[in-house]
């Protein structure tokens, strides 16, 4: 067979069912369009993740310590042996809290407290 007959045959089957053919392409099409447009949101979301990390610095780093038990906290002189590591410029350790204060006679309970070193 050759490839002129081939391309004939083809054509005389996509004319005999022109239905078939418009549904076969509108498949086709809408799977391209999906693919396209779930590449494009992961991009974008790349993008923009990339772009909240790099507004706080790509130097700095947080670190909060889960799953050591009812003990889930470093202690002031753990923290601070992590700035003898290489590449490690400064540490701030962070206590956080909430307290009761008073004032007079006036009492607020839950207040949120923040204690940090000179570093932070």
């Amino acid at each position: 067979m050759s490839f002129a007959m081939a391309v004939r045959l083809a054509l005389k089957g996509i004319m005999a069912n022109k239905m078939r053919t418009l549904l076969t392409m509108l498949g086709i099409i809408i799977g391209v369009s999906a693919v396209i447009i779930l590449i494009s949101v992961g991009k974008g979301t790349t993008a923009s993740v990339t772009e909240n990390i790099e507004s706080m610095g790509t130097n700095l780093v947080s670190v909060t310590i889960m799953g050591r038990g009812i003990d889930n906290s470093l202690t002031y002189e753990e923290a601070m042996s992590l700035s003898d590591k290489i590449g490690i410029a400064g540490v701030a350790p962070v206590v956080s809290g909430s307290v009761t204060a008073k004032y007079g006679t006036k009492t607020m309970e839950g207040l949120p407290v923040e204690g940090v070193n000179e570093d932070y």
